[in-house]
């Protein structure tokens, strides 16, 4: 296990090298141009991604080297992630070039680790394992799904990390439990260097993390559930990881009800529905934080619950979100109000939603005691 000078060392170097990057932005060609999809209006230097995970690597095999050796295949798999990534936010890579990528590092992880989904724990009294031939696809859907929806919810300053950060820290609660120097290591080195990197983030950021920092923070926290999934069941997951999976299916079904393509790109996240409100952009972020820390607590407080009964308060959940903030059922006039007011008219609209969600968290919560 990594002591407090590797901390201290990721933290700083962290540190040393977003300065590095911001100094030098236009010279390296990592410079964020707005487009229709973006919030901010100016250019701003990206690629911050670099600073994280270097620091993680370096610090990695300097503090902890018999655990970078024994672990060699996942960190060759992560720097396939990260090189592509960086590739991107220097000159641009294509969706294809990215996915092909991370089902190379995937599979890599499938047949030399056990870093892989082999079952889906039981359901019905019956436990679900997977054939190689089934459990090598799923693995990858799950991991590329995921790396996608993290890639997705990088749209504000603030937002990827802090929820990240959450991620990761009940990660390490879970770690910590169970014994698992794995977890423990990643979980915890990883959420130090992104709260390095939430000193030049949070809103109104200097730089962005890019796709060399969402791209690979997406595939860790993947790749770390999957282990995490070794001591709980796989339900509980949904909620450990659950804000970029819940934004993503709300996106793809209001797309779908449009009669769009699921996959075309708009401002119809969950930032962008509250910034649609008027809810300034820190405020949001920190909304969205709370609702990541609310869904962790769940998933740790169900982690010994039936699958069954944990996808169904997902799914209540989820349906539960899928009304909050829609701006189809919520007056115009509304958006013109101060920020309490304007919050206050927000969750009268959504009262029925509001208290069957505290209905269920209230009841998950007596359940646990009782």
């Amino acid at each position: 296990m990594c002591n407090i000078l590797d901390y201290l060392m990721i933290f700083l170097l962290t540190i040393l090298l977003i300065l590095i990057i911001i100094k030098n932005a236009k010279k390296f060609k990592l410079i964020d141009i707005p487009n229709e999809r973006s919030v901010h209006n100016t250019p701003k230097p990206r690629g911050a991604g670099i600073a994280i995970f270097l620091s993680f690597i370096i610090s990695t095999m300097i503090f902890q080297y018999d655990f970078f050796i024994k672990n060699i295949i996942f960190f060759i798999a992560i720097i396939m992630v990260f090189i592509v990534g960086i590739f991107d936010d220097i000159k641009g890579t294509s969706p294809k070039t990215k996915f092909i990528v991370i089902i190379l590092a995937t599979t890599l992880l499938f047949f030399m680790t056990d870093l892989k989904i082999l079952s889906l724990g039981e359901w019905f009294g019956y436990k679900i394992d997977l054939p190689i031939y089934i459990a090598l696809p799923f693995t990858i859907f799950a991991v590329s799904g995921y790396t996608n929806a993290l890639n997705l919810i990088d749209g504000l300053d603030g937002l990827a990390a802090s929820i990240s950060i959450v991620i990761f820290l009940s990660f390490l609660y879970l770690g910590l439990k169970f014994n698992d120097t794995f977890i423990i290591n990643i979980s915890l080195s990883i959420a130090i260097a992104l709260l390095a990197f939430l000193l030049f983030n949070w809103y109104p950021s200097k730089i962005f993390m890019g796709d060399s920092g969402s791209l690979v923070l997406g595939f860790l926290i993947s790749i770390v559930a999957i282990r995490v999934i070794n001591y709980i069941n796989v339900a509980s997951i949904l909620f450990l990881a659950a804000l970029p999976i819940v934004d993503t299916i709300l996106v793809m079904v209001r797309r779908i009800q449009r009669g769009i393509s699921p996959f075309t790109a708009d401002k119809n996240h969950l930032h962008h529905k509250m910034l649609k409100f008027k809810i300034k952009t820190d405020y949001t972020v920190l909304l969205l934080i709370l609702i990541q820390i609310t869904f962790s607590l769940l998933g740790i407080l169900l982690e010994n619950q039936k699958n069954i009964i944990n996808l169904t308060v997902y799914l209540i959940i989820l349906y539960i979100f899928f009304h909050l903030f829609d701006d189809r059922k919520i007056p115009r006039q509304t958006q013109k109000l101060r920020f309490h007011t304007k919050v206050t008219n927000i969750l009268l609209y959504n009262r029925n939603s509001i208290i069957l969600l505290f209905i269920i968290v209230i009841v998950i919560i007596l359940c646990k005691i009782l």
